[in-house]
């Protein structure tokens, strides 16, 4: 049996919500990691969002006839992974620090790019509150993208400065 576009849309926004729980669970942990205080306040930052961006996810998903997924993200899997074998490492903190820069930087634009994908199917099948509610999450995760993006220069600069002190 073919699988119709809504159906196709269900199971995409599914993956979506799977994504946003499994990233939000790592950004817990970054947190708890993180010593350098722009990025934990950063990150704490988009903790609050993570749940304003799940419960939209499990608005959309239910009103397009429930969860269509089940498992982990491959994607986020992804990120864990390799934010794991650097911790396993035993790097400086200063290095850690810079993996979890560069993790929420890469994670930010995944994600706009996922929802852009997201609302242009959305808006092939006319739901118009799925669309205000990606919409909504697109531009937290921008919001987010524009943050890291400010301020990664400056705290580079300090993650860069702690590198030839321990050199």
């Amino acid at each position: 049996m073919a699988m119709d576009l809504r159906e196709y849309v269900r199971l995409r926004c599914s993956a979506m919500l799977h994504l946003e729980r499994d990233l939000s669970s790592l950004n817990a942990q970054f947190i708890t990691t993180a010593a350098n205080p722009r990025i934990a306040e950063m990150l704490r930052w988009h903790a609050k969002h993570f749940q304003e961006q799940i419960g939209s996810l499990e608005q959309a998903v239910n009103h397009l006839g429930g969860s269509a997924w089940s498992g982990d993200s491959a994607i986020a899997y992804g990120f864990k992974e390799e934010y794991q074998r650097v911790e396993g490492a035993r790097p400086p903190q200063y290095l850690t620090d810079m993996q979890i820069l560069q993790t929420t930087a890469a994670a930010s634009a995944l994600k706009i790019a996922l929802y852009h994908g997201l609302l242009d199917l959305v808006h092939l099948l006319g739901e118009r509150e799925v669309v205000e509610w990606l919409s909504l999450n697109k531009a937290n995760e921008e919001r987010m993208r524009s943050r890291v993006e400010d301020e990664r220069p400056a705290i580079e600069t300090e993650l860069a400065g702690e590198l030839r002190r321990a050199a």
